[in-house]
């Protein structure tokens, strides 16, 4: 089965906070900031008319403690408003993605 997003919704995978911090040192799980960015799985027909720009496999930022959190098959997702996403990376690099979490 697949996971679909629906009308107003983006379906997004959670990005996972990182087990080791730049230098090496490797971070408890209980220590490590969680992380308010993703990538878009899927967006509802009402998203794609009002941010045409927004698609799949785009890196977002959202709001801390925005939309519902789903877990399916193992990862960690989720589903938000349009009004919750913050900030995109259309193409990013490592670098970018590095920063950001």
């Amino acid at each position: 089965m697949k996971l679909t997003a629906l009308k107003n919704k983006i379906l997004v995978l959670e990005n996972e906070p990182r087990a080791q911090t730049l230098s090496g040192i490797t971070v408890p799980m209980a220590w490590r900031k969680k992380s308010y960015t993703g990538w878009v799985v899927s967006t509802g027909p009402e998203v794609r008319k009002k941010i045409p720009e927004l698609t799949e496999k785009m890196f977002i930022v959202f709001r801390a403690y925005a939309g519902t959190e789903i877990v399916w098959n193992g990862n960690k997702f989720r589903m938000l408003t349009p009004d919750e996403v913050i900030g995109m990376i259309p193409k990013p690099s490592v670098d970018a993605v590095a920063v950001v979490t």
